[in-house]
């Protein structure tokens, strides 16, 4: 792409970051309230010995959790408002919880201090795929499992991953929210964001990183095999473990990146950025 032609996606990028916003805007509403609820939450819990594999969660506006069980046992609960359905399951080797809802305009008055959640406690540390889908929610996952593949696809919401361990994809599919991943082992890390910060704490991936953010800054402690960045509006600060080939091309900003590394196996470190400050160590 021409260096103009980054030049007037910055524009577009910031009306359709505004447009974005304004439609999610509403969701966040529903679930951050205007004024006091005037329904009770009530709780509903779903007890497995089932043996599973597979964890796919598909919500609302619930905020979402996956942490260690206290037992030998697979645990959901779900804290919700009266009239939202809930229902945990499984098929196969397979966790499944949705809900079902129909939000309108007069249940505005539900959210204000009450954030309906969902709990999924999982008894092992090892399982093959982990798939959470949701409009509006925070989604917390970890300490202490190791999956195959990840895959978290939120509109509005931060995600937080910490100590984890993924054999395939870990995958994060965001319109608006901050990212935060600390002690995280995988092989590849896809990473899509319209308007978010990135901060990235020890995360380590054997094959390639691969990021594409609109709007947002990015800092990075960690290392990959291959490292593919591209970044409309952010400054990125990140420190490596290993010496890279290092291309960086930014239109707007101020560059400190270190002289490419000695070897014939060096991966890549490529960056692209129209508007945004690049620094890079390598420790």
């Amino acid at each position: 792409m021409s260096k103009a032609a980054k030049v007037a996606l910055v524009a577009a990028c910031v009306l359709v970051v505004g447009i974005v916003i304004s439609g999610v805007a509403i969701a966040k509403v529903m679930k951050d309230g205007i004024k006091n609820a005037d329904k009770d939450m009530v709780t509903v819990d779903f007890d497995f010995e089932e043996e599973i594999s597979n964890i796919d969660v598909n919500a609302v506006t619930n905020d979402i959790y996956v942490l260690q069980s206290e037992d030998d046992k697979t645990h959901v609960q779900c804290i919700d408002f009266e009239d939202v359905e809930h229902d945990a399951y499984v098929d196969g080797d397979t966790l499944y919880v949705t809900t079902e809802v129909n939000r309108t305009l007069s249940d505005l008055d539900f959210f204000l201090n009450n954030t309906p959640k969902i709990y999924v406690y999982l008894p092992e540390e090892e399982y093959a795929d982990l798939k959470i889908e949701s409009t509006t929610s925070d989604v917390e996952v970890g300490p202490g499992f190791r999956f195959q593949n990840i895959t978290v696809d939120v509109t509005t919401g931060d995600i937080t991953m910490t100590t984890l361990d993924c054999e395939d994809t870990l995958e994060m599919n965001v319109i608006t929210g901050d990212i935060a991943l600390t002690d995280i082992d995988c092989v590849n890390l896809v990473y899509n964001v319209t308007t978010g910060c990135l901060d990235f704490d020890t995360v380590l991936a054997s094959g390639d990183i691969n990021i594409d953010i609109t709007t947002g800054d990015i800092n990075f402690i960690g290392d990959g095999a291959n490292i593919y960045l591209e970044c409309t509006t952010g400054d990125i600060y990140m420190i490596l473990n290993s010496d890279k080939e290092f291309d960086v091309d930014v239109l707007t900003g101020d560059v400190n990146i270190p002289r490419d590394g000695n070897g014939d196996e060096l991966g890549e470190c490529v960056i692209d950025v129209t508007t945004g400050d690049v620094v890079i160590d390598v420790a």
